[in-house]
């Protein structure tokens, strides 16, 4: 099942699995392109996801799993790794 079949099984509309399906994309090529550039100039990367997540249980989306992030955490992971020196990583 690709990612297209998978959002649609879940309930959602047309415009919003294309919005998913290609916020990954761009997400995907972005991972890539920093990949290949890590090859020819090394330096570490971090990256942090952060924020509230709701998954669906059903496909008719009646019940799902939720969370009540606020992305402080994210934040403050954020906050520590720029004003951090990056030789401590």
């Amino acid at each position: 099942m690709d990612r297209y079949e998978w959002i649609s099984s879940i309930g959602a509309s047309e415009s919003e699995i294309d919005c998913v399906v290609k916020t990954s994309e761009l997400i995907q090529d972005w991972i890539e392109t920093t990949i290949d550039s890590c090859r020819l100039n090394p330096f570490k990367l971090i990256v942090i996801t952060s924020g509230g997540t709701a998954a669906p249980l059903e496909s008719n989306l009646v019940r799902f799993v939720d969370n009540f992030s606020t992305g402080q955490r994210g934040v403050s992971c954020a906050e520590y790794f720029l004003t951090e020196s990056p030789s401590n990583f």
